[in-house]
């Protein structure tokens, strides 16, 4: 499992000072690249009177590269097969719809927070552009004229290894030798035609050169040389010495596939998963990748185990995973043992073992793979499989987060802010870790970074920064910054004071179980603010926090049950819940009893 960063740009060429309200813009006026290629679609963008920018739900999803479909009366856009946003077809639903397949995460927008409501035009359907920039977690930012939608990230994905063939180092060519090569080639000669491409694209004996790499490889692979179909494939598939297309890159590769080449299948199968050049499909994802695996390619391996492990495109099954993951790990491919140090630390297909776990996760750290050495660190500072050692655990977490991984980043800024196996304040450092890991997306590190800004430790005290990182973690559907969010809105702190804006964030953050929201979204039923004022819905919310075992709102369920607030009057209840919330030391509690 690497980590990678995905970073998708998509340039929107808009003129917004000359946008009329209600009116389409021409494909002329609109220029859509994605990572420097340029997607042509109509119809486009329209604005409405108050200058919110419309987009076509079909055309944004063309544009990233997502999936986009209509089920149950709703369009539903999946992005990365992580980040999902649903929208109605019925306006009068009003409700954007966020989901995070990884985290299991879910979060209800209504459509007034973007700006407009959807409208359908030519059978075309059009929606806010916040609903789909926020539902999908990218950003966009306005640059002279220009709407930038960005999303730059760190996921958790794993890479199937493009694999370029294997030539051995070669001499340099003396020009006779090269001109008997050449002239076997120009005669038609396929393996020759091969054997030059090689040298070009490496530049072994000659001077490197995609281009005429490429057109060596394009005579060979027409005569049906499945190494130099692979080769061509390649090309196209990264755009090195052709312009980056993918479905000339799934046609080559299919030839070279066929004829059993394992690189080509490996890469095919890469293409049916992603949905780049052919229709996604993660049947034929499996199957390219299992002929691939068979013939003992370990990336292949690798990748097959990951399709196990997660039920893609095969009934879910982890002893299959770490079937192929050992192979895999096995040959010392650093992802394989990665993914079998994780099947092992988890119990998954295996007996759990945090020594095994440690062992393939030391192989493959020792190989640089990010994601291994971060779960060492976590091995180390916990204690599970190693003797606990937070010098250790600092060591592997560094080398992670040296290469960006979030995780170890945002590990290594909590070491530093609670000072765990360091000496001295370092709250200086861990507000740089939790920069690192923010500035790539990673939620729970913005949530720590706008605490630090909030609390003044590390920085400057800033409640307008704190609200920018909890915001943005918030939005990401993180519990605790909505309901930190939801504080500031509430106490006036870094934004002017609004109750009906703290209700919102507060609520958002209750519905995902967050204890203190819902304590806190009690408190705001309890007061009237920010809502009509309703004891019972209080009590409701009290009674979900006091359950987790939230002292606050175990003595505020107490005082409505002291008073009859919400609740019929029953002094024993309130006895046992000012009881349970004073053996967690809260004086109001304890004072109540007393």
């Amino acid at each position: 499992m690497l980590k990678k960063m995905v970073c998708v740009t998509i340039s929107v060429l808009i003129f917004l000072g000359a946008l009329e309200a209600d009116t389409l813009k021409a494909n002329e006026n609109v220029s859509v690249t994605v990572n420097g290629r340029k997607v042509e679609f109509y119809p486009s963008i329209m604005t409405v009177g108050n200058g919110t920018l419309l987009v076509s739900t079909e055309a944004f999803a063309n544009a990233i590269g997502a999936t986009h479909e209509e089920q149950g009366g709703r369009i539903n856009i999946l992005y990365q097969n992580r980040f999902e946003v649903s929208i109605p077809r019925d306006v009068e639903d009003w409700t954007v719809i966020t989901h995070d397949v990884l985290l299991g995460i879910r979060t209800i927008m209504p459509f007034y927070s973007f700006g407009g409501t959807p409208r359908e035009i030519d059978g075309h359907y059009f929606v806010p552009i916040g609903a789909l920039v926020e539902g999908l977690r990218f950003e966009n930012r306005h640059n002279n004229g220009i709407l930038n939608i960005i999303t730059l990230r760190w996921y958790e994905v794993e890479e199937e290894i493009i694999q370029v063939e294997e030539v051995q180092k070669q001499e340099p060519l003396t020009e006779n030798e090269y001109q008997r090569l050449l002239r076997d080639a120009q005669n038609g000669d396929a393996d020759a035609q091969r054997r030059l491409g090689n040298r070009y694209r490496d530049g072994q004996g000659v001077e490197q050169s995609y281009e005429r790499s490429a057109h060596w490889y394009r005579l060979a692979a027409e005569q049906g040389n499945a190494s130099a179909q692979f080769s061509l494939g390649w090309q196209y598939h990264v755009g090195r010495g052709v312009t980056q297309n993918y479905e000339r890159a799934a046609h080559w590769y299919s030839l070279s596939a066929e004829q059993g080449n394992a690189s080509a299948q490996n890469n095919l199968a890469t293409l049916y998963r992603r949905g780049r050049g052919v229709a996604q499909n993660y049947a034929q994802a499996v199957h390219w990748f299992r002929l691939a695996a068979e013939q003992g390619s370990a990336g292949a391996q690798n990748s097959l185990g990951v399709r196990y492990r997660d039920g893609q495109g095969v009934t879910q099954n982890h002893t299959q995973a770490v079937h192929w993951f050992r192979l895999a790990a096995e040959q010392g491919n650093a992802n394989g043992q990665a993914s079998l140090g994780w099947q092992y630390a988890n119990g998954r297909g295996v007996t759990q073992n945090h020594e095994r776990a440690v062992h393939w996760y030391r192989l493959a750290a020792e190989q640089g793979n990010a994601t291994a050495q971060s779960n060492l660190g976590w091995h180390y500072a916990n204690g599970q499989g190693v003797v606990q050692n937070q010098e250790r655990a600092m060591y592997w977490y560094r080398r992670a987060a040296e290469q960006g991984h979030t995780n170890a980043q945002f590990s290594l800024g909590n070491i530093y802010r609670t000072g765990r196996g360091t000496t001295g304040n370092h709250q200086e450092r861990a507000t740089y870790w939790y920069r690192r890991a923010a500035e790539q997306g990673h939620a729970d590190a913005q949530v720590s970074l706008g605490l630090q800004y909030q609390r003044g430790h590390g920085v400057t005290q800033n409640h307008e920064r704190a609200i920018y990182w909890f915001r943005l973690a918030a939005e990401q559907g993180n519990a605790g910054a909505q309901n930190n969010l939801g504080w500031q809105y509430s106490n006036g702190l870094g934004v002017a004071q609004n109750h009906t804006q703290a209700v919102h964030w507060y609520r958002l953050s209750a519905q995902q179980g967050n204890s203190t929201a819902q304590n806190n979204l009690g408190d705001m039923y309890t007061d009237g603010r920010g809502v009509a004022q309703n004891y019972a819905q209080a009590v409701h919310w009290y009674r979900l926090a006091a359950g987790q075992g939230n002292a606050f709102a175990q003595a505020n369920l107490g005082w409505h049950y002291e008073n009859g607030y919400g609740v019929t009057q029953n002094i024993n209840q309130a006895f046992h819940w000012y009881r349970l919330a004073a053996e967690q030391g809260n004086e109001w509690a304890i004072n109540r009893i007393n």
